[in-house]
């Protein structure tokens, strides 16, 4: 039941949080939710980078999906989530590093492009997220694992030539491993204590790649981090958060 619930909220959600939480409200309220489980959305916005690029810069945007809260006891949770957009990727590559679909043409006015231009790497992946948390009062304060399938990659090379600024744009996906998986660390604060996993958090989540992003890699290693900051919105369970809020 859990599964296919989880299931209609990932085909509800659109790039609005709002939307998407007042559609799953509506369609199922309270039912979402018990006292021992609390399913809900996110929405963050990230800079994600790779290491073992040089001098590459951030990315900025943004994620969205779903989690799942579970009360292990007093203070501990473990929170499974399904993200549908996971962004990934830097800016500022060289065309000759690794996993790039720049190569030399033959054509001397493109290889030049590609010889002096600078690249920026877009990835998205799916990914699950699963980690515990200890909760300090407001704070919760988690760690665990992720695993992430690469869903889409768009290396975009742009250069400043005689004829101005040129842009070339490939698909980088045949050149990238499939499966990212790592480390994920987490810090949330809840904002009606009360309500428990009722209640909204803000949070702050830092992911760190353990494996290469590029297929058959000669050199170092190039691995995906991302920082998150966001909400997580609980769906359903109103009730109980007015109960809450007044005892009597």
């Amino acid at each position: 039941m859990r599964a296919l619930l989880l299931t209609v909220l990932l085909s509800l959600a659109s790039v609005n949080v709002a939307q998407g939480q007042a559609l799953l409200v509506l369609l199922f309220g309270d039912k979402l939710s018990t006292e021992k489980f609390q399913l809900g959305i996110n929405g963050d916005i990230g800079w994600t980078g790779q290491t073992n690029l040089l001098d590459s810069s951030t990315r900025f945007s943004w994620a969205f999906g779903a989690y799942g809260e579970v009360k292990l006891g007093e203070r501990w949770r473990l929170q499974p989530e399904l993200t549908l957009k996971t962004p990934a990727g830097a800016e500022g590559l060289f065309a000759g590093e690794a996993g790039n679909p720049f190569a030399p043409t033959g054509n001397e006015d493109i290889d030049e492009v590609i010889d002096t231009g600078r690249v920026t790497r877009s990835l998205n992946y799916i990914s699950i997220p699963v980690f515990a948390k200890y909760l300090l009062g407001p704070l919760g304060i988690g760690g665990g694992g992720y695993v992430a399938f690469l869903t889409g990659a768009t290396d975009e090379l742009s250069s400043d030539v005689d004829q101005g600024r040129v842009r070339l744009s490939e698909s980088s996906k045949g050149y990238l491993n499939t499966v990212d998986a790592g480390l994920i660390f987490s810090l949330d604060y809840s904002l009606k204590p009360q309500a428990e996993m009722r209640s909204m958090k803000i949070n702050a989540k830092l992911y760190y790649g353990l494996t290469d992003t590029v297929k058959d890699n000669p050199g170092e290693s190039v691995k995906n981090w991302m920082l998150f900051v966001g909400l997580d919105i609980p769906v359903g369970g109103k009730k109980a958060v007015e109960e809450a809020d007044d005892p009597e």
